[in-house]
């Protein structure tokens, strides 16, 4: 038997459901058993919260482009104060994104930098997967491809993790050729 999803139906008590239709003259529409729950209309997806369970769908899309930028900004005068000179913050091409860019004497410095809370799962520098590290990688050979005069030289992938950035001194640990193209 075929089943479509029906027109949603709002109940009496405000949840939406959505009406299962079957082929006809099998069932009558019956309301389907799983509520799909409705904001009410202006109120945000998720309020800015710290706390993870306050707000079960996780701070906006907005929100968190924002704190990247925040703290590859922090990540760079940080850098800067170090000896290295940023040429490049957020990156981007279809391949991925580089959040620093940076030259420390005659080497190509590309740093990823990571940002968690006290109460995150794992550490900022735990949360660099592999695939997060060829993304990096990827990104690169396309900034080398459309930047011709940075093609020869050597190139090293740092992070720069913040931990415990809910707090009124954050951790940051630097940690240079953090891994390799490999």
């Amino acid at each position: 038997m075929s089943i479509c999803v029906g027109r949603p139906v709002v109940d009496d008590t405000g949840h939406v459901r959505r009406l299962v239709v079957g082929r006809a003259g099998a069932r009558p529409a019956r309301i389907a058993a799983r509520a799909i729950p409705q904001r009410p209309p202006g109120r945000p997806r998720c309020l800015d919260s710290a706390d993870r369970y306050a707000c079960p769908d996780g701070p906006s899309l907005r929100v968190r482009v924002e704190r990247g930028r925040f703290w590859e900004s922090q990540a760079a005068a940080y850098l800067e104060r170090h000896g290295l000179s940023v040429l490049a913050q957020g990156y981007r091409c279809r391949l991925g994104e580089l959040d620093l860019v940076c030259r420390d004497e005659d080497q190509l410095v590309i740093v990823e930098v990571r940002a968690r809370s006290g109460g995150a799962l794992c550490s900022a520098v735990e949360s660099i997967d592999v695939w997060k590290r060829r993304r990096i990688v990827q990104a690169t050979r396309h900034l080398l491809m459309r930047h011709r005069q940075w093609h020869a030289a050597r190139i090293r992938f740092d992070v720069v993790a913040f931990d415990s950035i809910d707090t009124q001194e954050p951790r940051v640990q630097w940690i240079k050729n953090a891994f390799d193209a490999g």
